[in-house]
Protein backbone atom coordinates (compact mmCIF):
# COMPACT_ATOMS: atom_id res chain seq x y z
CA UNK A 1 0.00 0.00 0.00
CA UNK A 2 2.93 2.34 0.79
CA UNK A 3 4.43 1.90 -2.66
CA UNK A 4 1.26 2.72 -4.22
CA UNK A 5 0.97 5.76 -2.37
CA UNK A 6 4.51 6.68 -3.00
CA UNK A 7 4.03 6.05 -6.98
CA UNK A 8 0.59 8.19 -6.83
CA UNK A 9 2.07 10.94 -5.48
CA UNK A 10 5.30 10.69 -7.71
CA UNK A 11 2.89 10.59 -10.67
CA UNK A 12 1.25 13.90 -9.22
CA UNK A 13 4.16 15.55 -9.09
CA UNK A 14 5.03 15.03 -12.56
CA UNK A 15 1.85 16.21 -14.01
CA UNK A 16 2.34 19.69 -11.98
CA UNK A 17 5.78 19.64 -13.22
CA UNK A 18 5.06 19.45 -16.54
CA UNK A 19 3.21 22.16 -16.93
CA UNK A 20 5.28 24.57 -14.80
CA UNK A 21 9.30 23.36 -15.95
CA UNK A 22 11.45 26.04 -15.92
CA UNK A 23 15.42 25.79 -16.73
CA UNK A 24 17.04 23.69 -14.20
CA UNK A 25 19.87 20.90 -13.13
CA UNK A 26 18.17 19.00 -11.00
CA UNK A 27 17.49 15.25 -11.43
CA UNK A 28 14.10 15.54 -11.55
CA UNK A 29 13.98 18.36 -13.72
CA UNK A 30 15.94 16.30 -16.41
CA UNK A 31 12.43 12.97 -15.45
CA UNK A 32 10.16 15.93 -16.44
CA UNK A 33 12.13 17.52 -19.37
CA UNK A 34 12.67 13.51 -20.62
CA UNK A 35 8.56 13.03 -20.16
CA UNK A 36 7.87 16.14 -22.18
CA UNK A 37 10.36 15.61 -25.40
CA UNK A 38 8.50 11.72 -25.38
CA UNK A 39 5.35 13.15 -25.12
CA UNK A 40 5.94 15.19 -28.24
CA UNK A 41 6.50 11.68 -30.48
CA UNK A 42 2.37 11.79 -29.97
CA UNK A 43 0.38 13.84 -32.33
CA UNK A 44 -1.80 15.22 -29.51
CA UNK A 45 -1.05 14.35 -25.84
CA UNK A 46 -1.60 16.40 -23.10
CA UNK A 47 -0.75 15.46 -19.31
CA UNK A 48 -3.23 16.67 -16.63
CA UNK A 49 -4.52 15.66 -12.83
CA UNK A 50 -8.15 14.53 -12.66
CA UNK A 51 -10.26 13.69 -9.72
CA UNK A 52 -11.20 9.65 -9.56
CA UNK A 53 -14.58 10.53 -9.65
CA UNK A 54 -13.79 12.16 -12.51
CA UNK A 55 -11.71 9.31 -14.25
CA UNK A 56 -14.47 6.19 -13.17
CA UNK A 57 -13.60 4.85 -16.13
CA UNK A 58 -9.91 4.52 -16.89
CA UNK A 59 -10.54 3.26 -12.86
CA UNK A 60 -12.71 0.83 -14.12
CA UNK A 61 -10.37 -0.59 -16.91
CA UNK A 62 -7.28 -1.00 -14.52
CA UNK A 63 -9.41 -2.64 -11.82
CA UNK A 64 -10.45 -5.18 -14.51
CA UNK A 65 -7.34 -5.22 -15.73
CA UNK A 66 -5.66 -6.76 -12.72
CA UNK A 67 -8.64 -8.98 -12.03
CA UNK A 68 -8.14 -10.80 -15.12
CA UNK A 69 -5.81 -13.79 -16.26
CA UNK A 70 -5.50 -12.77 -19.63
CA UNK A 71 -4.81 -10.50 -22.13
CA UNK A 72 -8.06 -9.00 -24.29
CA UNK A 73 -9.15 -6.33 -26.28
CA UNK A 74 -12.29 -4.83 -28.14
CA UNK A 75 -13.15 -2.85 -31.29
CA UNK A 76 -16.69 -1.60 -31.47
CA UNK A 77 -18.72 -3.28 -28.06
CA UNK A 78 -16.56 -2.36 -24.62
CA UNK A 79 -17.30 -4.82 -22.18
CA UNK A 80 -20.17 -4.69 -19.95
CA UNK A 81 -19.18 -3.30 -17.01
CA UNK A 82 -17.31 -0.35 -18.96
CA UNK A 83 -20.59 0.29 -21.23
CA UNK A 84 -22.10 0.84 -17.60
CA UNK A 85 -19.97 3.06 -16.58
CA UNK A 86 -19.40 5.23 -19.75
CA UNK A 87 -23.41 5.17 -19.94
CA UNK A 88 -23.03 7.09 -16.78
CA UNK A 89 -20.50 9.08 -17.53
CA UNK A 90 -22.71 10.63 -20.76
CA UNK A 91 -25.62 11.17 -18.31
CA UNK A 92 -23.53 13.36 -16.21
CA UNK A 93 -21.89 15.26 -18.48
CA UNK A 94 -24.94 15.90 -21.14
Amino acid sequence: MVELMAARDGILWVVQDIGSLKEGSSFADLLVEDIRVSLRSFDDSKVCHVSQSANVAAHCMAKLALSSDFNFCWFEEPPNLLSNVLHQDCLLSC
